[in-house]
């Protein structure tokens, strides 16, 4: 890819011109002797797709609350499952709500 080129792409990407070209179709050998689809996009069209992505990862990832962790930079599953465990603590045995009626002395044992 030559500067040239990709001086081109931005400038029809600015005057909103840029077409995508259709993906180039090849077919894969498996291993059971049948071919498998596979489309290869041209690198033009992988750059533009890139350069899009960065853009709105820019402005969503900002609006965005600290929470989500689906389908951005650094966080998944993983992040999401390691939030709970950190945030999410059972209580102790010692702040559990009492079983005690008000008007039962201090040494009353609980009720059941």
């Amino acid at each position: 890819m030559s500067l040239e080129k990709t001086d081109a792409i931005i400038g029809k990407s600015r005057a909103e011109t840029y077409r995508w070209t259709p993906v180039r179709r090849t077919y894969v050998p498996k291993k059971n002797g049948r071919k498998r689809p596979l489309g290869l996009p041209t690198w033009s069209d992988k750059l533009v797709t890139e350069v899009v992505r960065l853009l709105l990862e820019a402005y969503y990832d900002v609006q965005s609350s600290r929470h989500f962790h689906g389908l951005r930079p650094g966080r998944g599953c993983h992040t999401a499952l390691n939030e709970v465990v950190e945030v999410w603590k059972a209580p102790s045995p010692s702040s559990a709500p009492s079983t005690r009626k008000p008007d039962d002395g201090p040494d009353a044992p609980p009720s059941t």
